[in-house]
């Protein structure tokens, strides 16, 4: 079974008289799965008393429609007897401020963002109330799985908080745990954090955390601690629910696939939070953004899960919707279902839709599969399509797998980290991110790595690609200054966005950049560094003029060759051959001016020089559209979306003799001029999107 279905019950909405009828229609759209949330303060109004009745009714219902549920807990939604006896045990932010449990839009009945768990006294009721619900619904069989958190995040940075740089938390308790967490990383040696931090304390006790930016190694530690913080607190959820239910999978979703996030705020590492549970997924809004943006989250996704299924948690099912911001127009069938494909098409083993009414209490108002009187809308429509297509090849769509990459994007959440110490925030780093990927697609590159670059926390294998870009890479430690080394000597290509290991591991900005020893790799060293803001560089390589922004590095090229100058002549492009290898430093963010204005110019530049030795099965002509590309051992299947909002034409083109393809979504055969390469000219209407089983 491939679970397609929806987020469907979060207190105190849809009403329980709504519900008998919509269940009934979910069936017959072939819904087989839904998600509640079990949301603590609502089901345990007292202390030690417990009212599960809304949730047993919601899994009868499921029963009897053959749709099994998901219950998600939330511990976000204390309840107002825990704040009566424990006051003290609320999160306090940067300036001593303690945040009052309150309601937020995805929280209406009240108590968020809830207790700071690193109070024993609140652990042991949260801990509680998992044991009472688990072991109530362990044995129900419309039961599926859990979640133990709602998109893991340092609570709480969730919605409101952090406009205005707050930071969390400065409660007392977790003060004393970061104070132990330092003693552990230094072996207990305060000398060793002096030297790391440039302080003078003479005991542990003495540390206090930063409350603003202003040193890369302490505020670095405060940072990480809490990554590794939000990670040992879902391990511990996590635990819980298995402890009173060893039989069903517990599953984990993150925000946006760490695109478009601010680690600093929410520290979310999706690699480490992948690995507490059996199944992982993200959640994504993509109204606003492109479709290639919400590609990116996939990868990221997928790359996170390390090979665990992973989901499409949290999909956008309806016209974005947050008190009166509501921008219309309505978001069409079509547009959905190719968000919802771009993500099958990177192996996601399973689909929820956000969701199925429009929340009627509350200042959540939108994101609808269905109208206010509950039918069917073109979307729940679209939606019941792609569960009806992959039924029909249930066996093509278990078997199918992504093509082996050969190009992957270095990730490290140091870099942004560093970025926002620097700079306050990390939003170039995310554009450069995104722009590296955008490009990628825009060359039918079908399918993209994401790897880390600490290999001290996840030690990826570079050797399997043929190149790896950096974007904005501030810091590289001694283990991948070493990988990157021995990646280039053995005939890898490798592309770096400017201040490579510009922060050294002693957290010092290095005398020579790249640093880490990468400037003898790359042949080059930076001479003057600024930043140009806004303003739009122009870069001459050859009869290419390429764009770019933010920082402006002149180059002195050693053993390297220029490739690109900036106006003045001064170098901004080098490329050196070091063993079998390239090494390309960009002394300005290309990528991060490619992600808003895609360039032609910087796409055939980058396929001249560095794209020349990869495969591509399928291309398409026209930039509005991308590929996917899946594979089984007997056939491949083209994944084509068109990204336009109007009709386009496109020539697709596939390194196969054929002569025909079946578009088994809408069971159209497409005619191919047969040839070692043959293509199609495909008429697409606008975010229509074609799955071609090629034989």
């Amino acid at each position: 079974m491939f679970p397609i279905g929806t987020q469907y019950h979060r207190p105190p909405t849809p009403k329980m008289e709504k519900w008998e009828y919509d269940f009934k229609t979910m069936k017959e759209h072939g819904f087989n799965i839904i998600r509640g949330w079990a949301m603590w303060g609502w089901l345990n109004p007292k202390q030690g008393h417990y009212d599960f009745s809304e949730l047993e009714r919601l899994c009868d219902l499921g029963a009897e429609n053959d749709i099994k549920v998901i219950l998600l807990v939330n511990l976000e939604s204390s309840p107002a007897w825990l704040y009566k006896k424990y006051p003290d045990t609320l999160y306090v932010d940067h300036k001593g401020v303690k945040v009052m449990p309150h309601t937020v839009h995805n929280t209406c009945c009240g108590g968020f963002p809830g207790h700071c768990l690193d109070w024993p006294d609140v652990r042991a009721h949260a801990e509680d109330f998992i044991e009472k619900l688990v072991t109530k619904f362990a044995s129900h069989p419309a039961l599926y799985g859990w979640e133990p958190h709602n998109e893991p995040l340092h609570e709480p940075a969730r919605y409101y908080l952090c406009s205005d740089g707050e930071l969390f938390c400065y409660c007392p308790k977790t003060l004393e745990k970061f104070t132990q967490w330092l003693r552990e990383k230094y072996n207990n040696d305060i000398n060793l954090l002096n030297n790391t931090w440039q302080r003078r304390y003479g005991e542990f006790d003495e540390v206090i955390p930063p409350i603003e930016r202003g040193s890369y190694s302490d505020w670095t530690d405060w940072r990480l601690f809490h990554i590794e913080s939000l990670v040992e607190q879902d391990r511990w959820r996590t635990q819980a629910i298995r402890d009173n239910d060893p039989q069903h999978p517990v599953m984990i979703h993150t925000r946006s696939g760490a695109s478009g996030r601010n680690i600093v705020y929410d520290c979310t590492d999706d690699w480490r939070l992948s690995k507490l549970v059996d199944k992982f997924g993200f959640a994504n809004f993509p109204e606003s953004v492109s479709m290639l943006d919400h590609a990116l989250a996939g990868d990221i996704n997928r790359a996170a899960a390390g090979g665990k299924e992973f989901w499409m948690h949290e999909l956008q099912s309806g016209s974005y919707g947050i008190g009166l911001d509501l921008p219309g127009p309505e978001l069409s069938g079509e547009r959905l279902a190719g968000w919802a494909w771009t993500t099958i098409s990177q192996g996601a083993k399973g689909l929820l839709f956000w969701q199925y009414r429009t929340e009627q209490f509350g200042a959540e108002y939108g994101f609808n599969l269905v109208k206010l009187d509950g039918t069917p809308t073109q979307r729940l429509t679209a939606a019941a399509k792609i569960g009806e297509t992959i039924r029909e090849h249930e066996k093509l769509f278990d078997e199918l797998k992504t093509v082996p990459a050969e190009v992957a994007i270095g990730y490290s959440p140091m870099n942004p980290l560093m970025l926002y110490v620097a700079d306050g925030t990390v939003k170039p780093f995310d554009e450069s991110y995104l722009g590296i990927y955008r490009m990628l697609c825009n060359l039918n590159v079908a399918s993209v790595d994401i790897v880390r670059t600490d290999s001290q926390v996840v030690d990826d294998d570079f050797d399997k690609y043929k190149v790896l870009y950096l974007p904005l890479p501030l810091w590289i430690d001694e283990k991948t200054s070493a990988k990157i080394a021995a990646y280039v000597e053995q005939g890898g290509t490798i592309v770096s966005e400017p201040s490579l290991a510009f922060i050294e591991t002693d957290f010092f900005s290095a005398d020579t950049v790249p640093g880490m020893g990468l400037n003898k790799i790359f042949g080059c060293r930076r001479e003057i560094i600024s930043n140009s803001k806004d303003k739009i560089l122009k870069i001459k390589a050859g009869n290419r003029t390429l764009s770019s922004r933010f920082l402006r590095e002149i180059l002195i090229p050693e053993s390297a060759q220029v490739l690109g100058t900036y106006d003045n002549g001064e170098p901004a492009i080098t490329v050196n051959n070091y063993g079998k290898g390239k090494a390309v430093y960009l002394g300005t963010n290309i990528f991060n001016n490619y992600y808003h204005q895609p360039s032609a110019d910087v796409r055939e530049f980058f396929q001249q020089h560095f794209h020349g030795n990869l495969k591509s099965f399928a291309r398409t002509s026209n930039e509005s559209t991308f590929v996917k590309i899946m594979e089984t051992d007997a056939v491949k299947v083209v994944f084509l979306f068109n990204m336009a909002d109007d009709d386009i034409s496109t020539k697709l083109t596939v390194n196969l003799n054929i002569t025909e393809a079946e578009d088994i979504y809408s069971h159209k055969k497409i005619q191919f001029e047969a040839g070692e390469q043959s293509s199609s000219e495909i008429h697409m209407k606008p975010h229509e999107t074609c799955i071609l089983l090629i034989k």
